[in-house]
């Protein structure tokens, strides 16, 4: 009869992404792309493929960017992409710095909520609030699901 022994795993360490070079910062500082002064690009094909891809990218993120660079690195209407002084590229990342700050406004107005007038539901809104973080968004999930009719959940 033969015994087998597990090995006891030890802790594996964690290490950058594959895909990240070690110097490469997670996001870019995109304010800086606010200040330039850049005119449209002329052709209004090329400024639509411009803004769309800004769109994205702003949205979904800069590793979007890499993946179009690689994806359409063929493609002349992605051309701009790998010329980083050509007036196109810069338009492009003033349009990814625009719409990332007008996201980022409309996230901060949406975040802020009055309190209750009420003191009685400012309490009862407070301990709802203790409840869910405690319990996770399980709880939360449940909660909404349960009083998807009750306008004091939305």
């Amino acid at each position: 009869m033969k015994n087998y022994v597990h090995a006891k795993q030890l802790p594996v360490a964690s290490r950058p992404s594959v895909f990240q070079s070690p110097d490469e910062d997670e996001e870019e500082d995109y304010e800086q792309w606010l200040e330039i002064k850049v005119s449209p690009p002329e052709g209004a094909e090329t400024r639509k493929v411009i803004e769309k891809l800004a769109r994205f990218v702003a949205e979904g993120g800069p590793e979007l960017e890499k993946v179009a660079m690689e994806n359409y690195k063929d493609n002349p209407a992605f051309s701009f992409l790998h010329d980083k002084n050509s007036r196109e590229f810069l338009y492009y990342r003033k349009k990814v710095a625009e719409i990332r700050k007008e996201a980022q406004k409309l996230q901060a107005s949406s975040q802020k909520v009055s309190p209750p007038e009420d003191e009685e539901a400012k309490n009862l809104a407070e301990k709802l609030a203790r409840f869910i973080a405690d319990g996770g968004p399980e709880v939360e999930t449940i909660a909404l699901q349960n009083n998807r009719e009750n306008q004091a959940f939305r």
